[in-house]
């Protein structure tokens, strides 16, 4: 009798969903299954990913920006987020009469919807290459002529435009939940009126930082 109710506790227990079959391929005495250490480290990288946040200087020909990322990632491999960047710019051009120096003020605000595929999913990997690209509007606070940031406002003027980018980077996973992140991008970048002389500021940029994992 008490083999019978044994029996039937372990049949409501399955049906129930409290026991689940292990996959022949992860068994551990199957041959070609993973260990319990290549099983922690694939959990410990879609961990990193799951969630993380990014803080980079990019150099661009015009101007050197500093990029604020974060990422998710509801689909293996495939992260979507939000870049924001600000950036100061400034040109120095010779005035009307030849002799005098002219110079121009701006602080650049762009700011991407993005995606980030990740090209390896390697339970060992700790060199992440990756894609990423992204859209979205760019705004700008044209200060005028000889003008500082700190000071008055009256001859400013702000102009919305838009931008997007294309490249490829690598992450070095060097901790649990950092990372190291160098990435090569083109962006585009366009007013519709100019900003210190320019209304196009396209151009390659080299970004260099450090990433966050959120997941843990």
């Amino acid at each position: 009798m008490k083999s019978i109710i044994s029996l039937w506790l372990l049949v409501a227990f399955a049906v129930a969903g409290g026991a689940q079959q292990v996959p022949a391929s992860l068994h551990p005495k199957h041959p070609g299954a993973p260990t319990a250490r290549v099983l922690e480290k694939a959990s410990r990288l879609d961990l990193f990913y799951q969630q993380h946040g990014t803080m980079q200087m990019a150099v661009h020909p015009d101007f050197a920006t500093a990029l604020f990322s974060y990422f998710r990632e509801p689909f293996s491999q495939r992260a979507f987020g939000v870049i924001a960047g600000v950036a100061p710019l400034s040109r120095t051009t010779r005035g009307a009469n030849g002799f005098t120096d002219v110079q121009t003020h701006a602080l650049l605000f762009p700011l991407w919807l993005s995606l980030k595929i990740r090209l390896t999913n390697s339970p060992s990997a700790h060199v992440v290459p990756y894609l990423i690209g992204g859209f979205g509007p760019s705004f700008a606070l044209d200060y005028g002529p000889n003008r500082q940031v700190n000071l008055n406002f009256s001859n400013s003027h702000f102009l919305a435009g838009g931008t997007a980018f294309a490249g490829a980077g690598v992450d070095y996973l060097w901790a649990r939940d950092w990372a190291i992140s160098a990435d090569l991008r083109y962006i585009v970048l366009r007013y519709p009126s100019a900003v210190v002389g320019r209304t196009n500021l396209d151009g390659l940029s080299f970004s260099i930082g450090i990433v966050h994992g959120f997941g843990f």
